[in-house]
């Protein structure tokens, strides 16, 4: 259940920021997991793994954004989503299902 809420906020930002031409950047900026009391406290006592959250966060949502221009669905997207983000923490895979969602969203909306 969690995950499809996710799923419906990353569309429904995506959708309206593909209006102005939004990076996968911008979309992680929006990402309310970045915005986390944890991932905040995470990120002041170990700079370095937040940084790399955050760039993986963004190479997931270009792929998503890619595999979109190519004619992939946003099933097979989230599916594969879904396994890389096998024996994360809930928070992390919802992260995920949302930076997959948005990044699929902004490629479509290309």
């Amino acid at each position: 259940m969690k995950t499809l809420i996710a799923v419906l906020i990353g569309s429904s930002m995506a959708l309206s920021f593909s209006a102005k031409a939004t990076s996968c950047a911008d979309l992680w900026a929006a990402n309310p997991q970045s915005k986390s009391e944890a991932f905040i406290r995470v990120s002041q006592a170990q700079p370095d793994v937040t940084n790399e959250v955050r760039y993986e966060s963004i190479k997931l949502c270009e792929t998503a954004a890619a595999s979109a221009k190519k004619g992939v669905s946003v099933d097979y997207v989230l599916e594969q989503t879904n396994r890389r983000s096998n024996g994360l923490p809930e928070e992390g895979r919802l992260s995920m299902a949302f930076m997959a969602v948005g990044g699929w969203k902004i490629g479509k909306g290309d």
